[in-house]
């Protein structure tokens, strides 16, 4: 559907591996050498993302800023070609997220990624983010920082989305993943059960020597404070595209 070229790394040198890559989201040609895997190419295969989805999602983040004055993390969902939203169990402030979808596991399926808020801070991936992405390996990622669910702003400014595959990330244009031909629903909103999984409290499966801030920004990646990651394991069993994880 769309593509991208990247320019060649400079620590690529000599023949290596090349390989063609394919999920429910993305192609790409890949090449690999001395076991590290750079993206050549890629390419949007998905469906584009429906506005009213877009505006669900910002309808949840501006509740989450007035009311509790925090961010709010949703997942991506993808199936047979239909995009949706699920929230999942959460601890937030202003500046962080702390998500545990593995507490309502059985209920989140066909996840692929998610989106978070960043109120007042510009849409931008931080480090944390970026750390934990890496670590999920494959999917889609957006980060928002302005919550009008009336108005469809499908801006780098306002969302920022980069892919994933193999650990290594690539930019995508916001307007080449949303359906840019969408029309606004004045009905839309969220679910009404989506307000009892977020909490302003201290993470409970965390230690309570990690405060709220550089160690537990959007800390997707913790359980329990440390062990295997998580959210490998969960995505074996639920997702058909994360299911093809690389420890």
């Amino acid at each position: 559907m769309y593509d991208y070229d990247f320019p060649k790394k400079e620590e690529k040198v000599g023949i290596g591996k090349f390989e063609d890559y394919e999920d429910d989201l993305f192609k790409a040609k890949l090449s690999i050498y001395a076991n590290t895997t750079f993206i050549d190419k890629a390419w949007l295969v998905c469906n584009p993302i429906p506005v009213p989805i877009y505006q669900q999602a910002m309808a949840f983040f501006d509740y989450c800023h007035k009311t509790l004055k925090a961010e709010g993390m949703l997942l991506l969902r993808y199936n047979d070609g239909e995009w949706s939203l699920a929230a999942c169990r959460q601890y937030v402030g202003m500046g962080h997220v702390d998500a545990h979808p593995e507490i309502n596991a059985e209920q989140l399926t066909n996840v692929v990624g998610d989106i978070h808020s960043h109120p007042g801070m510009g849409a931008f991936h931080s480090g944390t983010d970026e750390a934990d992405e890496r670590k999920i390996k494959h999917g889609l990622f957006m980060v928002a920082s302005s919550f009008e669910s009336m108005k469809f702003s499908p801006f780098s400014s306002v969302i920022n989305v980069l892919g994933y595959i193999r650990g290594k990330s690539f930019e995508i244009d916001p307007v080449d993943i949303f359906d840019m031909n969408g029309k606004l629903d004045p009905n839309v909103t969220f679910p009404e059960e989506w307000k009892a999984l977020v909490s302003t409290e201290h993470c409970p499966h965390c230690p309570k020597e990690f405060k709220f801030g550089k160690h537990h920004n959007r800390n997707r990646n913790r359980n329990g404070g440390g062990g295997k990651h998580w959210w490998n394991n969960w995505n074996k069993k639920s997702s058909h595209l994360w299911g093809d994880t690389y420890d």
